[in-house]
């Protein structure tokens, strides 16, 4: 895609990150959860932005089945998680900015999160490869439909 010459990663502490260069795109993933004043990070974000540009954030959601049943609790205390939105408050902390929501999607299901945040399923993720795998995505489609979701992306056009 000939991308080297047009494409930046940056891994910088939000607080100290400080720059008179302006992005296409930022894309914080799993970060406004554990930001005291995460109106002001998206502020933030829309300073670094280039006119006509984009933001992608996600974020674990309030709707998370296992979140609902009281089981993630202590992994929230744990990650440091301070919040978790829904599909409203997340598009509206964008909104407050002034900010366009293009899209929201609604991704993860409960399997798909109980891997991830359980202790001893996590360590099963690092041996299910290839058909197992497959198997684990269809089956977390399904639970996703079934339950609701896990996690939140969402997609934001700066005005």
């Amino acid at each position: 895609m000939n991308l080297t010459d047009k494409l930046t990663f940056k891994n910088i502490s939000w607080e100290k990150f400080n720059s008179n260069q302006k992005f296409d795109i930022v894309i914080i993933s799993e970060v406004l959860e554990h930001l005291v004043d995460d109106f002001s990070a998206v502020k933030k974000i829309k300073k670094y932005l280039k006119s006509n540009s984009y933001v992608l954030a996600s974020s674990p959601s309030l709707n998370s089945p296992l979140y609902k049943l009281n089981l993630l609790q202590s992994f929230d205390k744990e990650v440091g998680h301070l919040r978790r939105y829904d599909s409203d408050s997340f598009s509206e902390l964008f909104r407050k900015n002034n900010f366009k929501i293009v899209k929201m999607y609604k991704v993860e299901g409960i399997l798909r999160n109980f891997l991830f945040t359980n202790r001893i399923a996590s360590k099963l993720i690092r041996y299910c490869k290839w058909i197992i795998a497959d198997l684990f995505s269809l089956m977390d489609d399904l639970l996703l439909k079934v339950f609701g979701e896990s996690n939140l992306i969402l997609v934001a056009h700066k005005k």
